[in-house]
């Protein structure tokens, strides 16, 4: 008698529990609750595996352990196979590599972010910021121009290119 069939019920069901789990997930790792975060993006990653943007909500934090980021590691590439246009995976996984001072892997996940989305700025944030902890001074200035050129009100981008400046002693 009309109505969906069982199947798609089914599914339907499946995709709110996940995204219930998603919402949880988000408020707990809002308020630094990371354990029971955790618990909740992986109860909706059992629910769908094959929903590559799931394993985003996993990226880094500074509470986390090895064994948990390099479980992140693991969840980030599995989202990028399912889902290889997927910038944010990619990063994700260059901020985890920047924060292991890891800066090469962290800047090819970064530049291939960068490709995918041309107009997210916060990869040319990051590059800058591998490049002053390298002492590429002048490749840092750029990212921090270019970002500011996308969004002329970042003022993380201006006071870090304001401290370049003032470090160089360059007051132009």
């Amino acid at each position: 008698i009309g109505g969906i069939p069982y199947e798609e019920e089914d599914l339907l069901q499946q995709k709110r529990s996940m995204f219930v789990n998603m919402e949880n997930g988000n408020f707990n790792y809002d308020n630094n609750n990371y354990t029971g975060a955790k618990s909740y993006f992986n109860k909706a990653i059992s629910l769908l595996p094959k929903t590559g943007w799931l394993y985003d909500g996993l990226g880094p934090n500074p509470y986390l352990n090895d064994s948990e980021i390099d479980i992140i590691i693991i969840m980030l590439k599995k989202s990028i196979e399912l889902n290889q246009s997927n910038d944010k995976a990619y990063s994700e996984l260059g901020r985890i590599y920047r924060n292991k001072n890891i800066n090469y892997k962290a800047e090819g996940f970064f530049k291939i972010a960068l490709e995918l989305n041309p107009k997210n700025n916060y990869p040319l944030y990051e590059l800058a910021f591998i490049y002053l902890s390298t002492t590429q001074y002048d490749k840092a200035e750029l990212m921090f121009k270019e970002a500011l050129s996308m969004d002329p009100w970042n003022g993380h981008a201006f006071m870090r290119l304001i401290e370049l400046y003032y470090s160089q002693e360059r007051y132009e």
